[in-house]
């Protein structure tokens, strides 16, 4: 029986130390501490420790089965505080007071080790206490892997107790607690194993919420900062028509109705009539540019955002929205190169008239 019985303990402690080894979560490494001080405790009290371990130092015997039971308490109770996290917020400071009382207890070994012992075995009904109040406070705040824990700490409950009074003396020898509790620790090492592969789980469907709710946040950024530029172009657009290009209206009319008189003085109004026509059709032509731009960078907007895979990162579904505003603003200046071209040439001609 207990060949089987340490191999799986020896199974579970592998499986998950190169668990640990992958995933580097500390709920791993507590749980092959914890079970490794289960582990020793067993083979305390079965006599392999002491016949394979320190078979000639007899006198760590009592010693070792103390440290171990409270190595088994601190371990488990560890392990809970790393697997519940933040889950059970208001139980962490419990449980670090019961670990202070299990050193405390474990403390008085050099005084007597009777009193230790009841010592400990009195803080491990405590510690049994605050460990099932914080699953049970973790599982109403509806942190899903603590039904696991649970149900392990669960199946462990009665051969714990029925351990505790065995050493007490509540209970005789005629009630079999070492198997109950054997079998029990067994149970509860393969239920915690699924309670650590559940919270994977869970961590990473978290992860993956988190992910969802920063690219909806990013996509909502970027899509105001469009609105914006947007906004900005047809502002730009509207002065450019209603301003620029009716002051050039304006000019080109006053320049028209000057009477034309044969000389230098014709040729540089004629000029200027038709330096101010081509200066106002390049300010409707880039009006115009600007309110078509908005036009078809709605569309590609639209066809990017719709062609994206879904849960794609906002960066990836906008980039080539992006890149098109870049080309646009690197062919806004030559635009505006020539209609600044033109206004220079217009200014020109009229100090030349004058």
């Amino acid at each position: 029986f207990y060949g089987i019985y340490f191999g799986f303990l020896a199974a579970m402690l592998a499986y998950n130390l190169f668990l640990w080894g992958a995933v580097r979560d500390r709920a791993y490494l507590w749980y092959v501490a914890y079970v490794a001080a289960l582990a020793l405790l067993q083979g305390k009290l079965a006599g392999y420790a002491d016949r394979w371990l320190w078979p000639e130092t007899p006198a760590l015997a009592n010693p070792v089965n103390l440290l171990a039971i409270a190595a088994v308490l601190a371990g488990g109770a560890q392990f809970t505080k790393a697997f519940l996290g933040g889950a059970a917020k208001g139980a962490r400071g419990r449980i670090a007071a019961v670990q202070i009382a299990i050193a405390l207890a474990a403390a008085l070994l050099p005084v007597s080790y009777a009193l230790a012992t009841r010592a400990v075995l009195l803080v491990a009904m405590a510690v049994i206490v605050v460990l099932v109040a914080a699953m049970v406070q973790a599982y109403r705040n509806n942190y899903r892997p603590a039904r696991f824990i649970l149900i392990a700490f669960a199946a462990l409950a009665p051969g714990g107790v029925a351990m505790i009074l065995r050493t007490l003396g509540v209970l005789g020898p005629e009630i079999p607690a070492d198997r109950i509790f054997d079998a029990a620790t067994a149970l509860e090492a393969l239920l915690l194993s699924f309670a650590l592969a559940d919270r994977i789980n869970a961590m990473e469907a978290e992860r993956r919420r988190a992910e969802a709710a920063l690219g909806s946040l990013e996509r909502r950024f970027y899509g105001a900062l469009l609105d914006a530029q947007e906004s900005e172009r047809r502002r730009m657009a509207g002065e450019l028509h209603d301003s620029v290009g009716q002051n050039l209206v304006v000019i080109g009319n006053r320049l028209r109705a000057i009477p034309a008189e044969p000389g230098p003085r014709a040729a540089a109004l004629s000029e200027l009539v038709t330096v101010n026509r081509e200066t106002l059709d390049q300010v409707r032509g880039l009006a115009q540019g600007l309110v078509i731009g908005l036009h078809r960078d709605g569309s590609e907007r639209e066809r990017a955002a719709g062609g994206a895979a879904p849960g794609a990162p906002a960066g990836e579904v906008l980039g080539g929205i992006r890149r098109d505003d870049e080309r646009q603003l690197v062919d806004a200046p030559l635009d505006a190169q020539l209609v600044g071209g033109r206004a220079g040439r217009l200014e020109e001609l009229i100090h030349q008239g004058t």
